[in-house]
């Protein structure tokens, strides 16, 4: 009589190419598990960022326009409380203004801000009240955002990245850059902010005019954008700033020369330096008339000093389109 043994019985071993393929499913699920841990848990990292929305009742925001005529600047403002009623929800008034002191604007727009879906909305018409959508701040990178209203069109928005960057008050705002599908033309949205093109243009605009964001103030203090520029940003692009009665300068906007016009024929120096003090340029001279070519510091900021024999300094801003 022959005896198995029991343990004889339950032991068995798989072919080796059947072992290897069990072992790689078994590495696949475990790789799989992991993946869609990690997935979730920065996904909820992502949802738990706080939002931050536009803060109305006593904000400005500063901006640039350009045009073949020059440059000029140009504020929204929100300091009217009131506001527009609609559907249980305020509308904010917004007002846009050629100066930089308040007045009402006889084409007002109202804006409210969801803060529970992370949308802002408009009302243009208050006798209509026909809402548009003007950001979607709860998107992602690869979404398609539809009608949102710019320029008096509705748009499709594609939303290329997002990131979340930390303002100079340590306020983590969330960046999203987006293009419109009707003209490709690239845009930032800012939370709280808006778009730094124009407020009330997120995405298609006409070629000309160009404009541009500076900087938003909330409660008379600097929020966000650029504080050097924020109380001191220039309003003529011909006509930089008349620094002496005796030196005037001139910047050219197409050929990006800058003119130093000295009708004293005394000599001085000139420096031109960037924002971190770093000197890109010099000369000294006792010419009627001195230029700088300043086409390869397109779109920055500059600082122009003049030191005059009696050891008098002029210091101007230039910023260079």
């Amino acid at each position: 009589m022959i005896k198995i043994s029991p343990l004889k019985l339950l032991h068995f071993e798989l072919p080796p190419k059947r072992n290897l393929i069990i072992k790689s499913l078994n590495y696949q699920i475990l790789s799989s598990v992991i993946c869609t841990l990690a997935y979730c848990f920065i996904g909820a990292s992502l949802f738990a960022q706080a939002y931050n929305p536009i803060q109305f009742g006593n904000t400005r925001w500063h901006y640039r326009e350009q045009n073949f005529g020059g440059t000029t600047s140009y504020n929204y403002f929100s300091l009217d409380t009131n506001g527009h009623y609609f559907l249980g929800q305020k509308y904010w008034r917004i007002d846009r203004v050629a100066a930089q002191t308040y007045s009402p604007s006889t084409t007002p727009f109202y804006i409210y801000d969801d803060t529970t879906n992370r949308k802002v909305y408009a009302i243009v018409d208050t006798v209509a009240n026909s809402i548009k959508l003007l950001y979607d701040f709860s998107a992602i990178t690869g979404d398609t955002i539809f009608n949102i209203y710019s320029s008096g069109v509705n748009d499709t928005v594609k939303v290329d990245s997002v990131k979340y960057l930390l303002d100079q008050n340590n306020i983590n705002r969330k960046h999203l850059f987006v293009h419109s599908t009707i003209y490709p033309q690239p845009r930032e949205w800012v939370e709280g902010v808006g778009s730094t093109y124009d407020l009330t243009i997120p995405s298609f605009t006409f070629p000309d005019p160009i404009y541009s964001f500076i900087c938003q103030e909330v409660n008379n203090h600097f929020s966000y954008g650029d504080s050097l520029q924020c109380n001191n940003f220039l309003t003529s692009i011909n006509q930089i700033e008349n620094i002496q009665p005796n030196i005037t300068t001139t910047l050219n906007p197409f050929t990006h020369t800058l003119s130093i016009s000295n009708l004293t024929n005394q000599q001085y120096a000139m420096h031109i330096l960037n924002l971190n003090g770093q000197i890109i340029t010099q000369k000294k001279s006792n010419n009627p008339m001195e230029y700088f070519n300043l086409h390869q510091y397109q779109n920055q900021i500059l600082i122009l000093k003049i030191t005059t024999t009696q050891h008098q300094q002029i210091t101007s801003k230039i910023y260079v389109h």
